[in-house]
């Protein structure tokens, strides 16, 4: 494990969360390979490690390869289990599943033009199965990671409130995230009956494991450093985003998941 990684997964182990939640329990990550759900999993594995948590990781993702390179020796662990499958398909595990942190969806820009049914697919098809297994499951609680596009269209003179309704741009192809990821919010309202679901809309997260296929802005940023390249700017440089080191992203990640109040909670950050 990198150091910074090390040092990162130690500070959030070592929080004063109700960890004692998740102890003895089963956990399915979906979308386990991802920049962010790598550091939930590693997070987890750890503290089973130094506290025995006995935390049941069940990590679903498409990829045996991409698994395999990015999780390397956790492969032979008693405490993760990788369920290599599409998420769009029927969650194929055999013991209860007790938290849900569902995490899968296609985030890179370039995906919303390119195939916009499969990121609808994904986020829309791919919730609906979270939610089908955790009613039969009675599953203590499900994490969906949402998005702060689901804001819509704002200013720094008026910044967002999560009580705002969305605006989206109906001709703008990229907007086919926020309105898929608006659906789920609303499936998960829909379910609040049955199920205890919370909510994060995470915006720009940074940080070791982030990766140049990304596409985003501060990926290509540090990759024109690298190649001792001009800094690229396809706008004129006025936007404004809410960025956030990993570190902290993922400690409030596991506040909302373990402290979080009432069958719906909306968090962003």
């Amino acid at each position: 494990m990198n150091n910074i990684v090390r040092e990162d997964i130690e500070n959030i182990i070592n929080m004063k969360l109700e960890w004692g939640k998740l102890k003895g329990k089963n956990v399915l990550v979906t979308g386990a390979t991802g920049y962010l759900a790598h550091y939930m999993i590693l997070t987890m594995l750890m503290r089973n490690e130094m506290f025995d948590n006995q935390i049941g990781v069940i990590a679903l993702c498409r990829s045996r390869e991409k698994a395999k390179a990015l999780y390397k020796d956790k492969f032979n662990r008693d405490d993760i289990t990788f369920l290599f499958q599409d998420v769009t398909e029927d969650i194929n595990y055999p013991e209860k599943i007790d938290f849900f942190i569902h995490m899968a969806s296609p985030a890179n820009p370039n995906a919303f033009t390119v195939s916009p049914w499969d990121v609808v697919s994904a986020n829309i098809n791919g919730f609906g199965k979270v939610l089908e297994r955790a009613k039969k499951d009675m599953s203590e609680r499900i994490m969906l990671f949402s998005s702060n596009a689901v804001y819509g269209m704002w200013s720094l003179e008026n910044p967002p409130k999560e009580t705002d309704d969305c605006v989206v741009q109906l001709d703008n192809s990229r907007d086919i995230y926020a309105i898929s990821k608006l659906v789920c919010e609303t499936m998960a309202k829909e379910e609040q009956e049955y199920l205890d679901i919370v909510i994060v809309r995470p915006s720009v997260i940074y940080g070791p494991g982030a990766v140049a296929s990304q596409k985003k802005h501060f990926t290509d940023f540090v990759m024109n450093c690298i190649n001792r390249e001009p800094i690229r700017l396809l706008s004129e440089g006025k936007v404004y985003r809410n960025i956030l080191y990993i570190l902290d992203a993922v400690a409030g990640f596991f506040y909302v998941l373990l402290k979080g109040g009432g069958r719906y909670l909306q968090c962003c950050c």
